[in-house]
């Protein structure tokens, strides 16, 4: 516990542990959120939901390297206006698109997604010192997992209490 304490103590850390943490729960409660509005508003199965998923995590999957790319040649700061700016379209539109046009737009909301997990990462290397690092990743990994227990159901708890749609619009608003 010793070593966790002395990195919470370094300036900055504590507070970018904890915006880590709230930064990620919209995060992970998107592929929940877009299930449910799916099936509950666009009256699809969850094998339409599943692909939507897919193409979300396609997008993902071929965006990161070159958001990664981006990063290494243009620094960070322009790749978090392109990638919010996306995010925050997505969401907005999303909600209402048909679900052709939401299986196209997820795709495209995925190549741009906001690399929230690699941006808490890079700040975490640049606070801490290198001797300090593995109780600090340690850290950040304990709050990606609590961020997955709270986000997944959140997002249920919205979508079935609210609706589906307004809660793509909290999801969208969090990020």
């Amino acid at each position: 516990m010793r070593a966790y304490r002395e990195v919470l103590r370094l300036p900055g850390v504590c507070a970018l542990i904890l915006v880590g943490l709230l930064a990620r729960i919209p995060s992970v409660a998107a592929g929940v959120t877009l299930t449910l509005h799916v099936v509950l508003d666009l009256g699809r199965g969850y094998a339409a939901a599943g692909l939507v998923g897919a193409a979300a995590t396609i997008g993902a999957a071929i965006g990161a390297p070159l958001l990664g790319r981006m990063v290494d040649r243009r620094g960070l700061r322009p790749v978090l206006v392109l990638t919010t700016v996306s995010e925050l379209v997505f969401w907005t539109f999303a909600g209402a698109l048909p679900y052709p046009l939401l299986l196209v737009a997820a795709l495209a909301g995925g190549l741009l997604l906001l690399p929230t997990f690699s941006v808490v990462r890079q700040s975490l290397a640049a606070l801490v010192p290198a001797d300090q690092r593995r109780p600090a990743y340690a850290l950040d990994s304990m709050s990606v997992e609590i961020s997955f227990m709270i986000g997944p159901a959140l997002a249920v708890l919205l979508a079935t209490t609210v609706s589906p749609r307004a809660t793509m619009y909290a999801v969208g608003g969090g990020i």
